[in-house]
């Protein structure tokens, strides 16, 4: 049976944790901001690519817990 390394998981585990915290820390800076306020005519959504960033860093962070931990009941 081949013996499997936690090394690549934690390097990207650290990676990514270290990556959450530092777009955490641009989001919270951008929610200190003054609220821009559209006209009624702009009708567009307009979505911030720091929270675009935060949410894919977040599903990045989720899917490796869930992929790393062990699955009771499943052979």
């Amino acid at each position: 049976m081949a013996a499997v390394t936690p090394l690549p998981f934690a390097i990207g585990l650290v990676v990514a944790v270290g990556l959450f915290a530092a777009l955490t820390y641009f989001l919270v800076q951008e929610s200190r901001r003054p609220v821009h306020w559209p006209d009624p005519v702009d009708t567009e959504p307009h979505v911030s690519h720091t929270r675009v960033v935060a949410v894919g860093v977040l599903f990045t962070v989720w899917s490796l817990w869930a992929t790393a931990r062990p699955v009771s009941g499943w052979r």
